[in-house]
């Protein structure tokens, strides 16, 4: 099977000082999830924002289905690539339907209105995530978790093919990262090809297919959850003590020792 998404010797700078990252090269299949590691500030986030071209990359080539991603327009690699960031602070109270919706953009002209198709669509999203009692409240007024919720919903409106997650499961309790990790799970299966970072190790464990750990500008490996996510990885990357367990049923899960 092709790539779907393939990044070669990506680096990218701001404004000409130091990269903040370099000779980045990576790629992945359709229905796969890349889960990034990597210590705070190492460029998890800069990376998310050029394979979603918010940033242009310095050097090297970002592909989408075997075409350069800066060959698209902006509507086009929208209709293509959805995307999550880490945090969104509504200021105007929106509806939780008015915000899914808003995901229909990319399908619709500068002056077209949402269609009774659009609508049907935004409401198939929000019953498939179990919160379509949720659909006339005021998004301001939301959890993390549901907001969360509501995001995704906005992305299954959207029908890209690929989902840039920025450490979906911060800011969430352990109940809410664990439901977050099966819908990115179900997600995959569905035929999202999934590219998300995060500070989590485990969860790369349970949802992620392949996994790149970054650290000084570089990836240091990349490859399965079993290849990569090894005590000696995590000590370099994090600098402290780790130890990896299994567990009944064959789970892995990493401890931070001292």
């Amino acid at each position: 099977m092709k790539s779907h998404v393939e990044v070669v010797d990506a680096s990218f700078a701001y404004n000409g000082t130091g990269n903040i990252f370099e000779n980045i090269n990576f790629s992945i299949k359709k229905g796969e999830v890349l889960c990034v590691l990597g210590p705070n500030g190492t460029g998890k986030t800069t990376l998310i924002k050029c394979l979603n071209r918010i940033l242009k990359l310095n050097s090297g080539d970002i592909f989408l289905k075997g075409k350069d991603i800066c060959s698209f327009n902006r509507k086009d690699l929208s209709r293509q690539i959805g995307y999550i960031p880490q945090g969104h602070s509504p200021v105007f109270p929106f509806t939780v339907l008015d915000v899914v919706l808003m995901g229909r953009a990319p399908h619709l002209t500068s002056l077209s209105s949402p269609s009774e198709k659009d609508y049907k669509i935004a409401q198939k999203a929000l019953k498939r995530l179990n919160i379509t009692h949720m659909s006339n409240k005021p998004y301001t007024e939301l959890s993390g978790g549901e907001k969360q919720l509501v995001f995704f919903a906005r992305v299954l409106t959207q029908k890209p093919d690929v989902l840039l997650l920025d450490e979906p499961t911060s800011h969430l309790d352990f109940g809410n990262q664990m439901r977050t990790l099966n819908i990115i799970y179900k997600m995959a299966e569905g035929g999202f090809t999934v590219i998300m970072s995060s500070h989590f190790p485990d969860h790369a464990f349970i949802s992620a297919d392949k996994v790149a750990i970054m650290k000084d500008c570089k990836l240091i490996d990349y490859g399965t959850p079993e290849e990569v996510i090894t005590k000696e990885n995590l000590e370099k990357a994090y600098n402290i003590e780790v130890k990896i367990m299994e567990l009944e049923g064959g789970r892995k899960i990493c401890i931070p020792l001292g």
